[in-house]
């Protein structure tokens, strides 16, 4: 226990650890809530369906692997700084769907959010 409360304090301590923890976990939630539940209803309204859906979580995961690929070659001064704003790319995921674009559209946006 004694270990738990020291951890504890040590993570409350630096400031930089606790909001990126706290920002990656709004945008996790977001992620997966439109990945889950939304993408795959939008999908069905704007896109033509589920192998229309499936495109894209396949651009996706390309863009995953591509970017893990990436990110183990990059060595930035401040790595934080560079995996908080790399979340940006997910506003384009959301637009597409939000604006009722294509398929190509959303399949082209997906592997920048990997």
């Amino acid at each position: 226990m004694h270990d738990l409360r020291e951890g504890w304090r040590e993570f409350v301590r630096h400031e930089w650890l606790w909001v990126t923890t706290g920002q990656l976990t709004v945008v996790i939630a977001v992620v997966n809530s439109v990945a889950g539940l939304l993408g795959p209803m939008l999908a069905k309204v704007y896109l033509g369906g589920a192998w229309a859906w499936s495109l894209v979580m396949v651009a996706q995961v390309a863009g995953q692997v591509g970017g893990a690929g990436w990110a183990a070659k990059l060595r930035p001064a401040r790595p934080m700084r560079v995996a908080t704003l790399c979340t940006a790319a997910l506003r384009c995921r959301r637009s597409c769907c939000r604006f009722g674009l294509r398929c190509w559209w959303c399949w082209l946006a997906r592997p920048c959010t990997g």
